[in-house]
């Protein structure tokens, strides 16, 4: 057995569930900084489809722990960005964030809506 230790936690908002995590090394004003990168998915009513979701980023400090009597890596939320649908897998190429989202062919008369993830 592997004991597991919380250091940090974030709550989501209601309805709202995580879909994807990843360490990533985003290049920012030409520094590179490692953030732990979040998906989510949000459902609201009778979707078929999530409605929408966010993007999180999340930087690790060195600090000391309101949860842990000790020093240890802390989460702290840098970027919350809403889209317009779930973000399905984060990742990063070159220092850029690529984010994988779903998306529906939708048609309401009036015009026709296709996303490609």
């Amino acid at each position: 057995m592997i004991p597991l230790l919380d250091l940090s936690s974030y709550a989501c908002e209601p309805d709202e569930e995580v879909t994807s995590v990843s360490v990533v090394d985003l290049t920012v004003d030409g520094n590179v900084a490692t953030y732990f990168a979040a998906g989510t998915m949000i459902f609201t009513g009778d979707d078929v489809e999530p409605s929408a979701g966010r993007i999180l980023l999340f930087e690790a400090g060195n600090q000391w722990s309101r949860l842990v009597e000790a020093r240890g890596p802390v989460l702290t939320l840098k970027v919350a960005h809403a889209i317009e649908a779930s973000a399905n897998a984060i990742t990063c190429v070159d220092g850029v964030l690529v984010v994988a989202i779903s998306c529906l062919v939708s048609n309401d008369n009036s015009r026709v809506r296709v996303c490609l993830p």
